[in-house]
Parts: structure tokens; sequence; C-alpha cells
């Protein structure tokens, strides 16, 4: 376990230096599709993946996996913009986006793609 650490702290203290030198900061981006646990429906192909009042989302039925695959397909095309960020995490339950170390134009790019 404690190699695990000193790995996991190694790791972080690369990917620091590495944003660093490229002048990179830490950025969440959001993408406007709905995430799958707020998902009302509108995109045609793809019933509503919001569960009911009080229920829990089943992240196994299949309108909710085949919505959450059109998530990663267009938040794919959005990191494509973007391809020598370094991606940290991907979100598509509770939240649409995903988060990387941007430089200032890549922020910019992804900015004006939006519109």
């Amino acid at each position: 376990m404690r190699f695990h650490r000193i790995a996991f702290a190694l790791g972080l203290a690369a990917l620091s230096a590495f944003a660093a030198a490229q002048d990179r900061q830490v950025y969440i981006v959001q993408l406007a599709d709905q995430p799958a646990a707020s998902y009302t429906g509108g995109v045609a192909g793809y019933t509503a993946t919001k569960p009911a009042p009080g229920a829990k989302l089943d992240v196994n039925a299949s309108n909710v996996a085949a919505y959450i695959n059109y998530l990663d397909t267009q938040r794919s095309n959005a990191i494509a913009q973007v391809s020598s960020a370094a991606i940290l995490h991907r979100y598509s339950v509770a939240f649409n986006g995903f988060s990387a170390l941007l430089s200032a134009d890549e922020v910019r790019k992804l900015k004006s793609a939006s519109n």
C-alpha cells in the first residue's frame, strides 16, 4: 500500500511538472448535453434517463447505457479539438464533461467551438 501512495505522489508530481512546463491549468469542462441522471429527452433516438422522483438511476438499463455511449461520443469529439491536452477524468452520470490540463489557447478553442 505504501508503494502505491509513493507511485501516486510521484505521478502527481510529474503531472504538475508537465503542466507547469506547458503553461497549463486544470479545467473542468462542462458539455452542453444533460448528464444521464437528469436527461429528460430531446436527443433523437434516445429516451429519457432521468429516474422518477424517489427512484435511483439504473446505469445498466439499456436506455441509460445507450445515452451514456452517446455522451462518450460527444465528449470524444470535444476532446479531439484539444488532442494534446492531458485528460484527467471523464464524467457522464451526474455531470457531463471532463477535466483536463489545458493551455489558454485550448480553452479558447473549446469556447469558440461551443458557440
